[in-house]
């Protein structure tokens, strides 16, 4: 049996007054990403911003497989709320891809953070150009993860995909590969500087792969809520320049009938100045959280927003379209 998405207690407030009655905080649970993930890392901090100013909702970060079991976990009712990149939202709405079945009982809350495809290699390697990926050991994530399937889609593009060795593993285990060179590239998608990289410059110094743009312009069309950008310069120490690559926005989304008032004040702390400030405290890729609601991402993909994301921003004033739900039709 699925358990109910939150359980709400009324107690009687005895230190002010017998007659004053308090909602207690409500437990909710965030699905992430494996440990050592930026969607993790930046997650929990979300988590934390949201259980020290909210008076209604109590938010554990947990870890998961990737985007796609978010969302399954989330439909299902085994999460409250998850982050899930705008293409595979388009994937399982429609039971395509990564689904073998439609997923119709998820909501949008709000874009969180654009994420970029990141993969690098030790500038030693030989690794000069997408072509020199040809018989490399390339560890794409996680299976199903978005940063698996848009390696993938890239490395297609490039005519690739079955000239390269794929593994299959979670950033930890990746990191300690390219480290013991048993591994030549590793890729993750990312909101800012991918966490996992960081001790990866113990086996020396670490490039991006240059992707060709009409390798990345291809594999941006063959799903909607791609698009081509840049992981700016800076973004890593020893990263002098802007590197093009494919990303897409990541969103936190809802289970449909997760409760309105919850969702609404949840975004009205991490919109906030306080909140978004505050945000930034746990890494850079908050530095991007979108002032509006991305509604024509989600109208590309097909998603509705949730109740409560919608009350949120007709209290500031706009109006969000309805969105048809793809899962249903």
């Amino acid at each position: 049996m699925k358990r109910s998405i939150f359980t709400a207690t009324l107690v009687a407030a005895t230190a002010l007054s017998a007659n004053t009655v308090h909602a207690q905080q409500q437990d909710a649970s965030l699905s992430l990403a494996g440990a050592q993930s930026s969607a993790y890392v930046l997650g929990g901090g979300l988590a934390e911003v949201i259980n020290a100013q909210s008076d209604i909702v109590s938010l554990s970060a947990q870890t998961s497989q990737g985007f796609s079991a978010n969302i399954r976990l989330v439909n299902a009712g085994d999460a409250d709320f998850g982050l899930a990149a705008a293409p595979t939202f388009y994937e399982a709405l429609r039971g395509v891809g990564e689904f073998n079945e439609k997923y119709g009982d998820i909501r949008a809350v709000t874009g969180v953070w654009p994420a970029f495809l990141h993969c690098v290699a030790y500038a030693d390697s030989g690794i000069d150009s997408v072509a020199d990926l040809e018989g490399k050991r390339i560890s794409v994530g996680l299976p199903a993860t978005s940063g698996a399937v848009v390696t993938q889609t890239l490395l297609e593009a490039a005519g690739l995909w079955d000239k390269i060795q794929p593994v299959y593993q979670n950033p930890s285990q990746s990191a300690d590969g390219m480290r013991d060179g048993k591994l030549d590239v590793m890729c993750a998608n990312s909101g800012g500087a991918f966490p996992a990289f960081v001790g990866l410059a113990s086996g020396g110094q670490l490039k991006l792969i240059p992707w060709d743009q009409n390798v990345l312009e291809q594999a941006a069309e063959s799903i909607p809520g791609r698009s081509v950008g840049v992981i700016t310069a800076g973004t890593y120490s020893w990263q002098s320049e802007d590197a093009p690559s494919i990303g897409h926005w990541t969103f936190l989304f809802a289970n449909k009938d997760v409760p309105a008032p919850m969702v609404a004040d949840m975004l009205d702390i991490m919109l906030s100045e306080a909140g978004r400030a505050t945000l930034l405290t746990y890494g850079e890729g908050w530095k991007d959280i979108p002032d509006g609601p991305l509604d024509d991402v989600l109208v590309s993909v097909g998603l509705p927003f949730h109740d409560g994301a919608v009350d949120y921003w007709a209290g500031k004033g706009m109006m969000l379209p309805e969105i048809a739900n793809v899962a249903d039709q």
